[in-house]
């Protein structure tokens, strides 16, 4: 009895050892980049929508939020068309990473004014904004987008009409930005498509190939409790089907005088060792330049986007 105590007692102490060494393995290179200053932060207007005076205006404002957020900020309202939506976000994401860096903390908010049928805006988050907007991008881009003029419209009466909803627009945009930063709203991870985790550990923010510890710690708790169930079960079916009884000595049913002992010898006659050439390429091995998809960067980015 004190025996099968003393087992149970140290396989549980071996499974809490292994969830300690796991909680505390280190990590390979953390990617985030943080957030500098609000100046590259702005907002482009390709369309001429805005004098310039106003364009200066929202800028103020943009770089303002960007701030008090310490987020990057980019909205463009743009000029181009694209042919799907993955190439929408492709542009964003990419267009982010140019501007800011990869794996830094902000936004980049695409506003479709091409002019063509079913407009597509997008918005692309990278760093802190992907945990921070993790539940209420989609809601962020499309409500902005309900405050925007159709394609439609924009096609039967010209942008400079809307001109003034266009401005409200990016101010509510700005505002639920604001509101929606606050650190009260985190998730706990994301997994990005370019295959980086973002998480925070010990209150820093992390950007790795790596799963978060807690992820890791609880894939090897469930593999350890279901390891340890299987285990039982196993022993019990077998206790139940077989008598174990104490060891009995073998030597009781032989009889010493017909034990008889040979030794072997292996003698050893030659040894062969052929040698082959390995070619090797020249070439590295393959490096990730890009996101996968036609990405021209790596950084990791979450998002959605607004059809009207």
């Amino acid at each position: 009895m004190m025996k099968g105590f003393a087992r149970f007692i140290c396989i549980i102490a071996v499974m809490a050892l292994s969830l300690f060494l796991v909680s505390n393995l280190g990590y390979p290179e953390n990617y985030s980049k943080g957030y500098t200053d609000s100046l590259k932060s702005a907002f482009v207007d390709e369309r001429n929508i805005f004098s310039q005076a106003e364009v200066d205006e929202i800028n103020e404002r943009v770089r303002e939020v960007s701030a008090k957020t310490k987020l990057n900020i980019y909205i463009s309202a743009s000029s181009r068309a694209f042919y799907s939506e993955d190439a929408t976000r492709i542009y964003a994401d990419d267009e982010y990473d140019r501007i800011f860096g990869e794996d830094t903390d902000g936004l980049y908010y695409f506003m479709d004014f091409a002019g063509k049928s079913d407009s597509y805006d997008y918005l692309s988050l990278s760093g802190r904004a992907c945990l921070q907007f993790a539940d209420s991008f989609q809601h962020i881009v499309d409500s902005t987008g309900d405050h925007l003029p159709y394609s439609y419209q924009i096609q039967q009466n010209g942008l400079e009409t809307y001109k003034d909803q266009i401005a409200d627009a990016i101010n509510y945009f700005l505002s639920m930005i604001s509101t929606y930063s606050d650190g009260n709203r985190e998730v706990n991870y994301v997994h990005t498509e370019v295959g980086k985790y973002i998480f925070r550990r010990g209150g820093d923010l992390y950007v790795t190939y790596s799963k978060p510890p807690f992820i890791r710690m609880k894939i090897l708790l469930i593999g350890e409790i279901a390891g340890l169930i299987v285990g039982l079960i196993i022993y019990l079916s077998t206790k139940s089907t077989y008598k174990f009884k104490s060891k009995t000595d073998p030597s009781l049913y032989v009889d010493k005088s017909d034990i008889h002992f040979y030794t072997r010898t292996d003698a050893f006659l030659r040894t062969h060792t052929s040698r082959h050439a390995i070619s090797t390429d020249s070439g590295g091995g393959g490096g990730r330049t890009g996101g996968g998809g036609g990405h021209s960067f790596s950084g990791g980015h979450t998002g959605g986007g607004h059809h009207r």
